[in-house]
């Protein structure tokens, strides 16, 4: 009996220990004043935090590459940061042997590493550099030192403690707005084309005078020649600065003669081709009749255009001065210090008459003109849809160019636009990093590695001669001597505006008079032309791109320069941060926004998991490259400097005594105890597949699938002839999210329809760009979106006679040629080949950057794939220098019914794709496009 009851009480203890343990965690919560606003003590914590966290990169650096040159078999002499420049790591060998066996297998292993800012790469060699050392290339350059913080970050309340707006959040706001303003009000978009019209320097694609000329006969067949729409519409045309008005307008008639002088030429090329074939009883090519009806209905529009330039010229003249930010923020800091403040455009805008700026909602606001609300509310009968239909989707353009220009999301509310100040709602204060001290510490670091590392040997480039200079010295010397030498120049350091054609967020290096130093003989020097290229493969290494200063847009005194441009040079720095920094306005800050200490507990604590799991796909990687059947990948991912398990277990107690949010109780009833998703699989033929083997296999594939997303903790069991997959609350993903991630099919690119077509560029570029920019606008991106729009605009919805209704030029001009896009409410894809039908695939990445050279992430595919996920194997990641990272898979062999039917034929996707050598094909993002969460 007592046995028994020492029994009971072990039992009793034990659970008051484990009631204890999970009850905690909510007590270490709860006692935390959670809803207080986030102070200046604690925004000094977390700038030391971010400090701390940049920093750390580079002792993780060392640390890696001294595990990757175990991992070779080579052993380091030293492994040192460079003193004069914390991106830069110096390591050193005995042997030359293996100083050159551990830079040839670096650049890939560098780039295969799973946080992009603490990825490596070999540096430019220095002259006469030491055969035993390697100079290792960091991505992040800056080092915080503890004693400048806070001439790096300032913190701000948004409102002090009358309720006023502080003065510093006022001066970010009104920054945001200016530059909106410039966006909606400056040089207008026809304006730029018509002073490039006039340009006899710039080579003025004959596409956009045609998508020009479009655009004026639309306005006057929609609205009408006297509507005051139309009428401001034409006066953009010259709302440009300076200029004599006659003479842009007399430059752009003289233009568009060319080019209806150019298509006519075409024109009777293709009619004598086919006369000719016609005589000789060849069959005539259905390419030509396609071209020809293009061109005449292209020769049409320009001579439209023609006709009402020269009419009505005076509308075209009556163009305004365009508005620069310093007078938006002029006409804000000279008005009332109210929450609300209005700022009129001045006619500027064809649509958009005034901007309301709303501190106390925290919101920008378009004011439409009278006229253009009226339209739009459209009226009875076909000819008012008709017209409210077409300006609606002339809004949508306006809007997202104002949107890619200002760098703002501006989404619809109500029946008006608006961009939202604050990223977190119920935003207190804020953290701002101050970029021109990042801009500035770059600035030197960039001056003395081309001191050190360019070192000329033509006369011409003579220090003396050629100097490197920051650009406050480069303007502080005597006109003649600012002829020749390299010219640092980060716009967002200087007081005055960026120069025009330069951006803030951009930092540069001109090379001024290299055009003079190039013609001073009939062929270019040899050893000039050799000094200037290593230039430029040192700045390219470094991220800058390189283009000629007589590059239209440009001042006209760089027209015999060379420029060299870093865009976005803070942007890895942030990324490295892993807080969520926005950059608005004139970019000279990065602003991180607070709510109260609950948010920032919440946010530390997805930080901290965030760099756990970089820690889990590093360990997951070195694992996967130990059995990989290329010998060489296991020299790609050395051994983690770190213990996976030490390290889940530092952060579960860091958790613990925090909060952890996935412990922690809430208040009433918890709702966010997971998602759980059942799946039910058939088979071609659309029967349930109840095969215990197929659905055991089929949750192996979703598992490995499904964590690939960054799902963990994911649990997936096969229960009778469903597959039941559990994820944990933590998880924000929807249902559709979940089944669409585990799925993967690559498509083929409508080569007709693509923009490398020349005979279909021009429309289906600009097709492309009018379905993105009503994605943007709508705020809706996902991929079934965005063919849903795409679908509509191209005559998805019919008129009234019942025929299909294509929403603009360039989609009637695709639809004529035999476009199709597939119903997305209404359509499967199979793997049978199918090429009436395409549908839009999408490009990864946030930035044109990413996109092949697009302006939007968008392309046309055939709608049925040509391989499913379900086929590919052996799926891993290579790295060449040329192509950058590869994605290389195998091919599963076809499955073959017992009637010798192969269920998944791959002959279509062999004959489709260029890349293959026996059982692998080699697949880059601008040649697979695949639909779902692998590759889009």
């Amino acid at each position: 009996m007592e046995r028994r009851k020492r029994w009971q009480l072990v039992l009793i203890i034990a659970v008051l220990v484990l009631t204890v343990y999970n009850i905690l965690p909510t007590l270490f919560f709860y006692t935390r004043p959670l809803n207080r606003p986030v102070g200046a003590s604690s925004a000094i914590e977390v700038s030391e935090a971010i400090a701390k966290r940049v920093n750390s990169l580079e002792g993780d650096s060392v640390s890696w590459l001294r595990a990757f040159a175990k991992n070779l078999g080579v052993k380091p002499v030293s492994i040192r940061l460079v003193e004069s420049d914390p991106k830069l790591i110096s390591v050193e060998f005995q042997k030359e042997s293996d100083a050159d066996l551990f830079q040839k297998f670096l650049p890939r292993a560098g780039a295969l590493i799973p946080f992009v800012p603490a990825q490596l790469a070999l540096a430019p060699s220095l002259p006469n550099q030491n055969p035993l050392e390697v100079v290792v290339q960091r991505e992040v350059s800056t080092h915080f030192n503890p004693g400048d913080l806070n001439s790096f970050f300032t913190f701000a309340l948004e409102r002090d403690q009358s309720g006023a707006i502080t003065d510093f959040y006022r001066e970010i706001v009104y920054d945001r707005v200016a530059k909106v303003a410039r966006s909606a009000a400056g040089v207008s978009e026809p304006g730029r084309i018509v002073l490039a019209a006039n340009d006899w320097q710039v080579n003025l694609e004959s596409s956009t005078l045609i998508n020009l000329a479009e655009e004026i006969v639309a306005y006057k067949r929609s609205f009408g020649v006297d509507s005051p729409l139309t009428r401001r519409f034409y006066a953009s045309f010259t709302q440009v600065e300076g200029g004599d008005r006659d003479r842009l307008i007399n430059g752009l008639v003289s233009k568009f003669e060319g080019v209806a002088q150019g298509l006519a030429k075409e024109m009777a090329e293709i009619e004598r081709s086919m006369k000719s074939a016609k005589e000789s009883d060849s069959l005539l090519s259905l390419a030509d009749d396609t071209r020809l009806a293009a061109y005449a209905k292209q020769k049409l529009a320009v001579e439209g255009a023609l006709s009402i330039l020269k009419s009505s010229g005076e509308l075209f003249r009556a163009g305004k001065a365009p508005l620069t930010e310093e007078a938006a923020l002029a006409l804000l800091t000279g008005g009332s210090k109210e929450d609300s403040q209005e700022i009129d455009l001045g006619g500027r805008n064809p649509f958009i008459q005034s901007l309301s700026l709303d501190l106390g909602s925290g919101s920008i606001a378009f004011a439409l003109y009278p006229d253009v609300e009226a339209m739009r509310q459209g009226g009875v009968g076909e000819v008012s849809v008709y017209t409210s239909d077409r300006l609606n989707r002339l809004l949508i353009n306006e809007i997202a160019e104002i949107s890619r220009l200002s760098d703002e999301q501006i989404t619809p509310e109500g029946e008006r636009f608006q961009i939202a100040l604050n990223e977190l709602a119920g935003s207190k204060s804020l953290l701002a990093l101050d970029l021109a001290k990042v801009a500035d510490q770059k600035v030197h670091q960039l001056i003395s590695r081309l001191e050190t590392a360019w070192t000329p040997s033509h006369a011409d480039f003579n220090r003396a001669i050629f100097p490197i200079n920051s650009w406050e010295a480069y303007k502080a010397l005597p006109q003649e001597e600012q002829q020749l030498g390299l010219a640092v120049y980060a716009p967002v350091k200087e007081s005055d505006p960026a120069l025009p054609g330069f951006r803030t967020s951009s930092i540069y290096v001109i090379a001024r008079g290299i055009g003079h130093l190039a013609s001073k003989g009939e062929q270019v020097d040899s050893v000039l032309a050799q000094d200037f290229q290593r230039l430029a493969d040192l700045l390219a290494q470094n991220g800058f791109v390189a283009y000629s200063g007589a590059t239209w847009g440009l001042p006209k005194e760089f027209k015999a320069d060379y420029v060299f441009e870093l865009d976005g040079y803070f942007n890895t720095l942030l990324k490295a941060t892993r807080e969520n920094f926005v950059v608005h306005g004139g970019k000279r800050y990065a602003v991180l926004e607070f709510t109260d200490l609950k948010q920032r507990l919440l946010t530390r604590n997805e930080i901290d998991t965030k760099v756990h799991e970089d820690l889990l796909k590093w360990r997951d990687e070195y694992q996967a490259a130990q059995v990989d059947i290329n010998l060489h990948a296991k020299y790609d991912v050395p051994k983690p400097t770190k213990s996976p398990l030490w390290s889940n277990f530092a952060l579960s107690v860091a958790k613990y005594f925090r909060g952890d949010e996935r412990k922690v109780l809430k208040w009433g009833l918890d709702l966010s105890g997971g998602k759980s998703v059942t799946i039910g699989l058939r088979d071609k033929a659309g029967h349930p597949v109840t095969d215990p083997e197929d659905l055991r296999e089929a949750s192996n594939q979703l598992y490995t699938r499904v964590n690939k997303m960054g799902v963990s903790e994911v649990e997936i069991r096969v229960e009778g002839d469903h597959i039941v997959l559990n994820f944990p609350g933590a998880q924000g993903l929807s249902a559709n999210e979940l089944i669409r991630g585990s799925t993967m099919f690559f498509h083929v690119v409508n080569e007709k329809f693509s923009t490398r077509n020349s005979s279909m560029a021009a429309p289906a570029a600009r097709f492309l760009q009018e379905v993105w920019n009503e994605a943007i606008v709508t705020n809706r991106k996902e991929i079934e979106s965005i063919n849903e729009i795409a679908f509509k605009a191209l005559g998805g919805e019919l008129g009234e006679d019942g025929l299909p209704v294509p929403r603009s030029e360039a989609a009637q001009a695709l639809y004529d040629a035999g476009l199709r896009i597939a119903d997305p409410l209404n359509s499967e894809a199979s793997s049978t080949f199918d090429d009436t039908l395409s549908s839009i695939a999408m490009f990864r990445g946030e930035s044109y950057a990413e996109w092949q050279g697009q302006s939007t992430p968008l392309v046309i595919v055939f709608n049925n794939y040509a391989l499913a996920g379900a086929n590919v194997e052996n799926v891993h990641a290579e790295y060449d220098p040329s192509k950058g990272n590869t994605l290389v898979f195998g091919v599963a062999k076809s499955n073959s019914f017992s009637d010798g039917v192969r269920t998944n034929p791959q002959a279509d996707f062999y004959a489709w794709t260029s890349h293959f050598a026996q059982d692998k094909i080699v697949g880059t993002p601008s040649e697979l496009y695949s639909k779902g969460e692998g590759w889009r």
